[in-house]
């Protein structure tokens, strides 16, 4: 499995809000989506929230368990 996370930049189309991208590849299907913050950190802070809840709800039912150097704490929030 591979997470991508793009640099945060300023999204005009919003009033100037910033959005972060974030892709999960190599689960049954991709998952991408955009999170948008009022500044830079609140959208990777906010990114990095909603990986980790992907990642979470990627194995509920538990078919298989995700580590991370051998731990299960993936590291996101």
């Amino acid at each position: 499995m591979i997470v991508e996370i793009g640099r945060p930049v300023q999204d005009a189309a919003s009033g100037g809000d910033w959005t972060c991208e974030y892709r999960i590849s190599g689960l049954a299907e991709e998952h991408r989506m955009r999170v948008f913050g009022v500044d830079g950190v609140q959208a990777i802070q906010g990114a990095l929230t909603a990986i980790g809840g992907a990642l979470r709800g990627a194995h509920d039912p538990p078919r298989f368990t995700l580590t991370l150097n051998g731990d299960e704490n993936l590291l996101f929030p």
